[in-house]
C-alpha cells in the first residue's frame, strides 16, 4: 500500500470514528435494499469489555481452528514461523485484529500479552467471536485498548485453539470480513464496512447524522413525533 493510500485509509478511519454503529447499520440497510437481515452486523453476543469502549480501524484478519495438538517447546526460529507470531508482528497503524475461532470456545483466543503486542505496533483494538482472558490486565494497557469478545475463559489456547491463517477473508461473528475492511464497534455492537463501499457509506452516514441532529433538536423542543417524522423522513 502506498503512502497516499495509507493516508486515505487513515482519513476514512478518522471520519468513521466520529460515527456510531446504529447509523452505519441504518445506512448499510438502505444500501442493501432494507433486507430483514443486516449481513454486516456481528453477532450481538460480541460485546466490549467495558461499556464505554469504542473501536474503529481496518481489519487485520486471523483465522484459528480447534485443535488437540500440543506443541513441544519451540525454538526462537520455530516460533517466528508460527502463524500467530507472523500475524501479530505484521500489525500496522490503524489495524483492528479480527480473530475468527471457527466456532471454538474451548480456549481464549487473545490475552493481555497479545493485546499489548498489537497495541505497541499501532493496532487500535481487537474483535473476536471467541473468548479472551486476562481481561483485568487488558484494562491496564495504555492508551486504552478496546476489545470486543463473546466471553471469557482462563483456558490457554495450547492444545485447544490453533491460528492457521492471517490476512485472508474470514467469517467472524456471523459476518464476512476481508483484510482492510473497516470495523466500527461501540456499545450497540460491531459492524464491518466493506472497503469497496467505505467512502460511499461514510459520506451517507455523515449526512444522516446531520439530519439526526436536527431531529434530536426538534424532539427536544417538544415538537410532535409525527410532525418531525413527516418533516425529516428519518425515523
Amino acid at each position: 500500500m502506498t503512502s497516499e493510500q495509507i493516508s486515505d485509509q487513515l482519513g476514512l478511519i478518522n471520519r468513521l470514528s466520529k460515527l456510531f454503529v446504529a447509523v452505519v447499520s441504518d445506512t448499510l440497510d438502505e444500501i442493501q435494499g432494507n433486507q430483514r437481515t443486516n449481513k454486516y452486523l456481528f453477532s450481538p453476543e460480541i460485546r466490549p469489555i467495558l461499556p464505554e469502549m469504542k473501536i474503529c480501524g481496518n481489519a487485520k484478519t486471523i483465522k484459528a481452528v480447534a485443535t488437540t495438538k500440543v506443541e513441544h517447546p519451540l525454538s526462537l526460529d520455530e516460533y517466528r514461523k508460527e502463524k500467530i507470531a507472523l500475524a501479530i508482528d505484521s500489525v500496522t497503524k490503524g489495524n483492528v485484529v479480527v480473530y475468527s475461532t471457527s466456532g471454538c470456545k474451548a480456549a481464549a483466543s487473545l490475552g493481555e500479552l497479545l493485546c499489548t503486542a498489537i497495541s505497541a505496533r499501532g493496532g487500535v483494538g481487537a474483535v473476536t467471536d471467541g473468548y479472551i482472558r486476562d481481561a483485568n490486565r487488558i484494562l491496564w494497557i495504555k492508551p486504552i485498548f478496546p476489545v470486543f469478545t463473546a466471553g471469557y475463559t482462563a483456558a490457554d489456547s495450547s492444545g485447544r485453539l490453533e491460528p492457521i491463517e492471517f490476512d485472508v477473508p474470514i467469517w467472524c461473528g456471523g459476518v464476512f470480513v476481508k483484510p482492510d475492511d473497516f470495523i466500527l464497534g461501540d456499545l450497540d455492537g460491531v459492524i464491518v464496512v466493506p472497503q469497496e463501499v467505505a467512502e460511499q457509506v461514510i459520506s451517507k452516514c455523515e449526512e444522516r447524522s446531520d439530519s439526526e441532529d436536527k431531529v434530536r433538536e426538534a424532539l427536544s423542543r417538544g415538537e410532535s413525533l409525527a410532525d418531525v417524522h413527516a418533516k425529516y423522513r428519518l425515523m
